[in-house]
């Protein structure tokens, strides 16, 4: 570990120490779930110091996204609106465009970690405090999709719109840059129309949103949205206990998750992986690989996914549903294909400023329960 020391400046109160434990892309500073700081490039693990005012009433977390959650962490005419497409028991679909829906059950659940989870990472520690307590959460019955859009779903918006949303942070030459170039279309790597959209921002998956609703016709009266923390971690575990939905057996994760393993070592062979081969070193085609008991893929792996609401230090000051309330980060949950094995955990967080584009997050679709449906 480096000893690297640098100076975040918060108005010039009296400092303290806050040490980073790993290092590989970004590093985010939070005060009372306000960004306070937004580190564009890396610094080496070390000691920082961060300065604030009347400290006692403040929490402090770093969340290190390239520790935790990254590696180095249709047709011409576009959507067609249509009547309801059933599909298997608890399942529909609204156009023939729109993400497959799954109805998920109204119920209650443990959120957060257990310490045991952190057995064999000491080194991440520092992140098991944005984790706790674990405490019951009651959960309305939503839809959430099947999927995470993809990349031929998100290229009908943007020819419809025009859209183009270059500048992403993309993995090259062993590190993370931000390439002016990079877009969805051009993430640094291949994909095909079946993979999941990358390199797209919360706010450009808000436009999508927009641009969906208005497709739907107004009999279905349905509204697309993203799903909140607490309803993200309730359909990832899927009635579940244990820190993944299929146990706690790392080596199983390659018959269920694209994350960070054999096949990825060679982008940074000094980081984390998990010893077993799921065949892809980025993204893969969603639902290559098999799903949570609610039937629902790539909830732990593949692309870390945008929630609605903003990232909140602890539990204590969690909405239970989503908050639009502006803020300055927007929290975001699930590993990716750059996911090191401590991330892919149901109760793992993290969160960054709104307008962030990276090679590793995408989103998937959430709605309310209609009966109608």
């Amino acid at each position: 570990m480096s000893n690297e020391t640098t100076k975040v400046t918060y108005k010039n109160f009296g400092s303290i120490p806050l040490t980073v434990v790993d290092y590989y892309h970004e590093t985010l500073l939070y005060m009372n779930s306000s960004v306070v700081e937004y580190i564009s490039s890396c610094y080496s693990a070390g000691i920082f110091h961060l300065n604030l005012m009347r400290l006692k009433f403040f929490k402090i977390i770093c969340f290190i996204f390239c520790g935790l959650f990254f590696l180095l962490p249709g047709h011409a005419s576009g959507m067609e609106s249509k009547d309801l497409v059933k599909s298997n028991q608890g399942q529909s679909k609204d156009c023939d465009m729109c993400s497959e829906m799954v109805t998920l059950p109204e119920g209650t659940y443990l959120m957060g970690a257990t310490q045991e989870e952190f057995n064999g990472y000491e080194k991440y520690q520092n992140f098991y405090i944005d984790e706790i307590p674990r405490h019951p959460e009651h959960v309305k019955s939503f839809k959430l999709a099947k999927f995470d859009v993809t990349k031929k779903q998100f290229s009908i918006f943007a020819r419809e719109t025009g859209f183009q949303g270059k500048g992403c942070r993309i993995f090259r030459n062993h590190q993370w840059i931000l390439d002016p170039t990079a877009d969805w279309e051009h993430p640094g790597f291949e994909q095909t129309d079946q993979d999941p959209v990358v390199c797209v921002s919360w706010d450009d998956a808000k436009k999508f949103i927009a641009w969906l609703d208005a497709k739907i016709p107004k009999k279905f009266n349905i509204e697309y949205r993203l799903p909140a923390e607490v309803e993200w971690e309730y359909a990832a575990r899927a009635g579940t206990v244990t820190a993944k939905y299929w146990g706690n057996n790392t080596a199983d994760q390659c018959r269920y998750e694209n994350t960070r393993d054999i096949a990825g070592k060679n982008l940074d062979p000094t980081a984390p992986f998990v010893d077993c081969n799921d065949g892809y070193i980025e993204t893969s085609p969603v639902g290559s690989f098999k799903p949570n008991p609610w039937g629902l893929f790539d909830m732990l792996g593949d692309v870390s996914q945008w929630m609605e609401n903003c990232p909140k230090i602890g539990y204590p000051n969690l909405g239970k549903y989503p908050d639009y309330i502006p803020c300055k980060g927007k929290a975001l949950r699930g590993a990716s294909w750059a996911g090191i094995p401590i991330a892919v955990r149901a109760a793992s967080r993290g969160g960054v400023i709104p307008d962030t584009r990276n090679s590793s997050f995408g989103f998937r679709l959430a709605a309310d329960f209609n009966s109608a449906h």
